[in-house]
């Protein structure tokens, strides 16, 4: 309930302001961002092939919750280059694109980075703490 009432006010907020509008693109980054917490990024982790994770990483608690944030906010800044794609083809092009992806990648970019940094910071701790068998696991 609570997404499709994020997904119902960000569409709404499009129709009315416009791509174009300042406003509309800190609209996208605050829906956006209100429901980082509700993307199942943990069911996703489980499903994805280890490799995709593969960096110096360490602890598996933190590993596990800097993969979930990766994933997570990494669907939420597709849903920017999404909307500033379909901006780029409104009336609006280039004002729209920018108002709506500049946000974006202050709150879903960023952190995306900093977790395959946290990442890569990790993983040389993990392969201490592995078994050599269990090292590509």
């Amino acid at each position: 309930m609570y997404l499709l009432l994020r997904v119902v006010s960000t569409s709404v907020s499009w129709f009315i302001l416009g791509p174009s509008h300042p406003w509309r693109g800190m609209i996208v980054a605050w829906g956006t961002m209100s429901i980082v917490p509700a993307v199942p990024a943990s069911a996703i982790v489980r499903r994805l092939p280890h490799q995709w994770f593969r960096v110096p990483d360490g602890l598996l608690s933190l590993e596990h919750g800097a993969q979930a944030s990766f994933i997570a906010h990494g669907i939420c800044f597709a849903m920017h280059v999404l909307l500033a794609v379909l901006a780029l083809f409104s009336k609006h092009p280039w004002s729209g694109a920018l108002w709506v992806l500049l946000p974006g990648l202050v709150v879903h970019l960023y952190p995306v980075l900093l977790q395959r940094s946290t990442m890569l910071r990790l993983q040389p701790l993990l392969q201490k703490m592995r078994p050599a068998d269990c090292v590509g696991y």
